[in-house]
């Protein structure tokens, strides 16, 4: 997941490395087209925590900026929390102490990732991806797209809401996107655009935003 942020006529993006630590680093831009040129260290490690996926950047009211990640606990068979911390002006430069915002639940089937954080109408929505986009978590096949998508079939949009910034968030009952809906297979990784109240989700087949 890769989402970008302007600030004071900048272009900040945030990205996870490919290599066995799963670091977040951080690339600048003048222009959304790029080039852009990432820092020379990565901003968040954790490996032994199965490392950490997944950044997007959010501006609060009042100008105050903060990063929001998945924990890829799921790669060790852990939990997946996503988590907030405040960054400086800079746009990278980290400050305070992370906050778990959420994090997956029976509901969730196993993982909680891509969160995209948004506030609107005086209330902060946070959409996120659960259930397994790959692998064999289900014991056997209850739809005959399983044969076809196996897995990424479950794959859905959830959100949930809070006063703040850094929660207390409470999960929605049922999920925004699942397969089926809005002719959507497997719908994921929301990226949440605060006009006219954008979505825009990837998925297995078809289109939808």
């Amino acid at each position: 997941m890769l989402t970008a942020l302007l600030l004071d006529r900048r272009y900040f993006t945030g990205y996870s490395s490919s290599d066995e630590n799963h670091c977040i680093g951080v690339a600048t831009s003048s222009s959304p087209e790029g080039p852009f040129l990432s820092q020379t260290l990565p901003i968040i490690c954790n490996s032994s925590a199965g490392g950490v996926i997944d950044a997007s950047g959010f501006e609060d009211t009042g100008g105050a900026l903060y990063v929001v990640w998945k924990v890829d606990g799921n790669s060790l068979g852990h939990s997946t929390p996503i988590l907030i911390q405040s960054v400086e002006s800079d746009g990278y430069t980290l400050k305070g102490s992370a906050t778990q915002l959420i994090t997956n639940d029976a509901a969730d089937g196993g993982v909680t990732e891509a969160p995209s954080l948004v506030l609107w109408a005086g209330w902060y929505y946070i959409f996120f991806s659960s259930n397994s986009y790959s692998g064999s978590i289900h014991s056997q096949l209850r739809h005959l797209s399983d044969l076809i998508y196996p897995d990424t079939h479950y794959y859905d949009v959830s959100y949930a809401t809070a006063k703040s910034a850094t929660g207390p968030f409470t999960k929605s009952a049922t999920p925004l996107l699942q397969s089926g809906k809005c002719s959507t297979a497997g719908p994921g990784g929301a990226t949440v655009l605060n006009l006219n109240s954008v979505v825009r989700s990837h998925q297995t087949r078809g289109t939808q935003s």
